[in-house]
């Protein structure tokens, strides 16, 4: 009906003019409209690498999120988030990233997104099971002491033994 005929009329126009952005932009939304998530996977692609770069971070976490959560293709999802890191370090990016990588690939991204916002609770948590999963207890207790800074009341108790645990791992205690 009119979707199809309004998809032809947008992929001409886009098969005379390449890049144009709003071709790429209504076609997005169309396929969007239509849950064609492959389709639409392909036209976000095409988007992100003629928008500004601002926009094009936002795409590319759209795309990745497409890539993963609907296509299940997490090395799709990985690449479109390391090409959206080149852009900059946007928290979005790093904590996206941070979430899937490798585990010393993602150590670093969330100390990078730590760097950005020290009171990151999901940052922090992410690299104290890091440290703790790897046997780094000097790391894992200053994590544990960032935390300790900022917890509340409930969280604190804790977040003293967790650190007095480690400290008996150091020897230091």
């Amino acid at each position: 009906g009119e979707a199809a005929a309004g998809e032809s009329i947008l992929r001409q126009i886009l098969d005379g003019d390449v890049g144009s952005l709003e071709a790429l932009r209504a076609l997005d939304a169309l396929l969007a409209a239509q849950a064609r998530p492959a389709d639409r996977a392909a036209i976000l692609a095409r988007r992100a690498a003629r928008e500004e770069p601002a926009e094009r971070v936002t795409l590319l976490l759209a795309l990745a999120e497409l890539q993963a959560d609907t296509l299940g293709d997490a090395a799709a999802a990985r690449a479109s988030l390391e090409t959206a890191l080149a852009l900059g370090d946007d928290e979005r990016v790093l904590r996206a990233l941070g979430r899937v990588a490798d585990d010393e690939t993602a150590a670093a991204l969330w100390e990078r997104l730590c760097a950005r916002a020290p009171d990151d609770a999901e940052a922090l948590s992410a690299l104290a099971a890091l440290h703790e999963r790897h046997e780094r207890w000097r790391e894992l207790a200053a994590v544990l002491e960032r935390q300790l800074a900022i917890a509340g009341g409930d969280a604190a108790p804790t977040l003293i033994e967790q650190l007095a645990l480690v400290w008996m791992r150091l020897g230091d205690g």
